[in-house]
C-alpha cells in the first residue's frame, strides 16, 4: 500500500515557474517576454508620471540632453532629467528582481501582464487623420524653371557657396552698417555727406556682388527650393549701399538714377517674396524692401524721377504678395515646411537630424510610435497657427506670443499620450510677434508709397 507521500504531488509540479517544469528554451523564452515586459511598464509608468503638472519641467528637459536646448535652460531641471533618465534604466531590472523575489514569474502571470499593456500600447500608438489645412504646395507652390533662378540664388548660400560669397565674407567694407535710415531726413543727409568717398568706394568694391544681383533680378521670378540656407549678409550689404548711393545720387538731383540704383534689390526682394520657403527668407525679402522703400521715398521729396521710372517703381511695388495673405503666410511658412517634411519621421530622426546615428537614437526610434504621433502632433499645433494666422490678419501681433504661450502652457503640455509631440512641436515654434509687426510696418510703407505715386501720376499732364 503506498503512502500518502506518495500519491501528493511535488511542489516542482505545482509550480510551473519551477525550475524543472521548463525546458531551457522555455525558460529563455520567459526571461525575454518578462524582460520585455519590465521595460514596457517602465514605459508606461515614466509617461503617467512625467505628464503629471509638477514634472512637465523635467520632461521639457529631456529636449536640453537629446541636443536640442529649450531657449531658457534650467540647470536644475537637467539634473532631474538626468535623474528621470537613470531611474528609467534601473526600473526593469528592479522590476525583474522585484518578480523573482516575488515568485511571479510563472506563464499565467506574463501572459496576464501583456494582456494589461498590449491595449494600453495600442492606445498609445494610435494616431489620427492628418487634417491639415497649412500645406506647403499651396503657400509656395513649385513652378516650371524653378531650379534655375535657384541655382542663381544659392551661389550666397551658407552650405556651397560660390568663390565670390567666400571672398565676400574678407571684404574690409569701409562703413559698416548703416547708423541712420533715410527716414531720418536730416541726419541721413549728414551722413551721406560726411561719409560720401567711403560709401562710394564700398558701392564699387560689391561690383562682383551687383553683377549677381542683377542677374538673379533678371528671372521673373525668383524659385526657392529650401533645400540650402540663405547668406543674410549680401542682401544686407546690397540693401544698405544701394539705400546710401541712391541718397548721395539724390542729393546730386540724379533722380531717376537713384531710382535705378534701388530698383534691382527692390524687384528682387518682391520676387523671392512668393516662393520663399522659410520665414528667414521671407523676412529676409521684406527687410531689404523695407529700407529700399524709405530710400526711394526719401529720394522722391528731394529731386525729380521721370514718370517712366515713378512706374516701374511702382510695378515693382506691386510685385509680390501683401496685405493680409502676406500676413498669413508669414505665419504659416516654418509650419509647412515642418508638416510635411517632419509628419512621416520618427522621433529620433527628429531630434537628430545632422547625424542620424547612435544606439540612443536608435532606442529612441523604437519607442517612437508610443510616445509621438506626428499626425495629431501637427493638427494640434496647426489649429494653434490657423489662430495666430487671424491675429496677423487683424495687425494684433502683440497678442500672438500671449496666445502661443497660453498653448504651451495647456495644450502644447506633455502628456501621458503623445508625449513627445509637444517637443516637436517646440522644434517648429518661431518667434512671430515681431516679425509680423515688421511685415505691417513695410507693409504701410509700400502702400502709401504706392498712393504717393499714384497721385503724383494723377496730377502729371
Amino acid at each position: 500500500m503506498s503512502s500518502p507521500s506518495d500519491s501528493t504531488p511535488s511542489a516542482s509540479a505545482l509550480d510551473p515557474s519551477a525550475s524543472g517544469a521548463r525546458s531551457l528554451p522555455g525558460r529563455i523564452v520567459a526571461a525575454l517576454a518578462l524582460s520585455l515586459l519590465a521595460c514596457v511598464l517602465t514605459l508606461i509608468i515614466a509617461l503617467w508620471l512625467l505628464s503629471l503638472p509638477p514634472l512637465h519641467g523635467v520632461a521639457g528637459a529631456f529636449g536640453d540632453l537629446a541636443g536640442r536646448p529649450s531657449p531658457d535652460p534650467d540647470n536644475g531641471l537637467q539634473w532631474a532629467a538626468r535623474v528621470v533618465i537613470v531611474a528609467l534604466f534601473l526600473s526593469p531590472p528592479t522590476l525583474l528582481f522585484l518578480a523573482w523575489r516575488l515568485r511571479l514569474r510563472s506563464w499565467w502571470w506574463i501572459g496576464g501582464g501583456w494582456l494589461a499593456v498590449i491595449p494600453v500600447l495600442v492606445y498609445l500608438a494610435a494616431d489620427e487623420p492628418s487634417r491639415r489645412t497649412i500645406k506647403l504646395e499651396e503657400l509656395a507652390p513649385a513652378f516650371p524653371g524653378a531650379e534655375k533662378s535657384y541655382a542663381v540664388l544659392m551661389r550666397y548660400s551658407k552650405l556651397h557657396p560660390a568663390p565670390e560669397a567666400v571672398a565676400l565674407d574678407k571684404f574690409d567694407l569701409k562703413v559698416l552698417g548703416l547708423p541712420v535710415t533715410p527716414d531720418q531726413p536730416a541726419e541721413f543727409t549728414a551722413f551721406l555727406t560726411a561719409r560720401r568717398a567711403d560709401l562710394a568706394a564700398d558701392w564699387a568694391t560689391l561690383a562682383p556682388q551687383r553683377r549677381w544681383l542683377d542677374e538673379l533680378n533678371a528671372f521673373d521670378r525668383i524659385g526657392d527650393l529650401g533645400t540650402d540656407i540663405i547668406r543674410v549678409k549680401v542682401w544686407r550689404y546690397l540693401a544698405q549701399r544701394a539705400a546710401t548711393q541712391a541718397g548721395l545720387l539724390a542729393l546730386d538731383g540724379r533722380g531717376d538714377d537713384a531710382i535705378a540704383t534701388l530698383l534691382p534689390i527692390l524687384e528682387a526682394g518682391r520676387k523671392l517674396e512668393p516662393s520663399s520657403r522659410t520665414l528667414v527668407r521671407l523676412t529676409n525679402a521684406r527687410a531689404v524692401q523695407h529700407l529700399t522703400i524709405r530710400a526711394a521715398a526719401f529720394t522722391l521729396a528731394r529731386t525729380p524721377v521721370s514718370p517712366p521710372l515713378r512706374a516701374r517703381l511702382a510695378a515693382a511695388l506691386t510685385l509680390g504678395v501683401g496685405g493680409e495673405v502676406g500676413a498669413r503666410r508669414l505665419v504659416a511658412i516654418d509650419y509647412a515646411v515642418a508638416a510635411g517634411g517632419l509628419e512621416d519621421s520618427t522621433l529620433g530622426d527628429i531630434v537628430h537630424w545632422e547625424r542620424q546615428s547612435g544606439p540612443i537614437y536608435h532606442l529612441i526610434n523604437v519607442v517612437s510610435p508610443f510616445v509621438y504621433n506626428p499626425q495629431s502632433t501637427f493638427n494640434t499645433y496647426g489649429d494653434l497657427i490657423g489662430e495666430l494666422q487671424d491675429l496677423a490678419a487683424r495687425r494684433e501681433s502683440g497678442k500672438i506670443n500671449l496666445r502661443a504661450t497660453a498653448f504651451w502652457a495647456h495644450e502644447g503640455r506633455p502628456s501621458f499620450k503623445n508625449f513627445a509631440g509637444r517637443a516637436v512641436s517646440l522644434l517648429t515654434s518661431p518667434a512671430l510677434s515681431q516679425a509680423v509687426e515688421s511685415y505691417w510696418k513695410t507693409e504701410d510703407q509700400r502702400t502709401a508709397l504706392l498712393a504717393q505715386l499714384a497721385r503724383s501720376s494723377a496730377s502729371t499732364p
